[in-house]
């Protein structure tokens, strides 16, 4: 690529435009690696979300960004935990949002998208965090079984995970939780009405970052089998993972 094409494009980034470019403008916000941010800095400016609202870096890298080691079961493995692990420190990471499915009383499927807080390798567990208000709670209080997806669009790679889901509210594991939340993200769950609640107009953004501990969860889930899928011109490949009640490992390649 042309270096003054490179120049003009790392200008558009640091310039803060860059979130908020016009629909025809062709540069992918995917094609750039962003810094890693601290894992011990949680915070976001001017609201919720699980990322910053502005850019820092601007290198550009590989589009493609395709898994290298897709020979080797052990291998594919230790890479998806790998990913896990940089989707806690990374905002721009697909991992930092997976999708969590559950059942709901009514038997019928439930989906939304969660900010992955934490995740242990050794004990296969993944850290989510939620109001205990919210819908999500009575799914896993009718069935602690969900499924959990991640689909990376720049690698071509999805990972499902089947989990069990244990709630943790108002105990050591909710505490320490809490604590390694940064204030802003405390203040959500602050606002006075359950998530989900009709109201007449959006209500304001909490301002109070410690009272919300009364209606805050955290969410482990223990996953038992985990699906890896990699589409390339090339081949499909696909592989899974499952772990018994003893956690002995099975490992086998699937037809994609």
């Amino acid at each position: 690529m042309d270096t003054r094409i490179i120049i003009k494009l790392s200008a558009y980034v640091q310039s803060g435009n860059f979130l908020n470019r016009p629909p025809n403008f062709p540069i992918n916000k995917d094609q750039f690696n962003p810094t890693l941010p601290d894992p011990h800095n949680t915070s976001i400016s001017g609201s919720c979300l699980p990322y910053p609202l502005s850019v820092k870096a601007t290198t550009l890298t590989d589009i493609s960004a395709h898994p290298t080691r897709t020979d080797d079961l052990n291998d594919i493995l230790a890479d998806a935990f790998a990913l896990f692990s940089r989707g806690v420190a990374d905002r721009r990471s697909a991992f930092r949002t997976p999708t969590i499915a559950s059942i709901g009383s009514d038997n019928t499927p439930r989906i939304r998208t969660m900010v992955l807080r934490r995740f242990d390798a050794m004990n296969r567990r993944l850290t989510l965090h939620t109001d205990q208000r919210a819908g999500k709670l009575a799914d896993i209080m009718h069935t602690p079984n969900l499924a959990l997806h991640v689909y990376d669009a720049r690698a071509a790679l999805q990972i499902r995970l089947a989990a069990t889901a244990q709630v943790h509210i108002e105990d050591e594991v909710a505490r320490a939780a809490w604590a390694a939340s940064a204030p802003i993200s405390r203040a959500c769950y602050a606002i006075e009405a359950a998530p989900g609640t009709a109201v007449a107009a959006p209500p304001s953004a909490p301002s109070d970052k410690e009272s919300g501990f009364k209606n805050f969860a955290a969410l482990v889930l223990r996953f038992h089998r985990l699906e890896w899928l990699w589409l390339h011109h090339s081949g499909h490949r696909r592989a899974a993972f499952t772990w018994g009640v003893d956690d002995a490992l099975h490992a086998t390649w699937l037809v994609p």
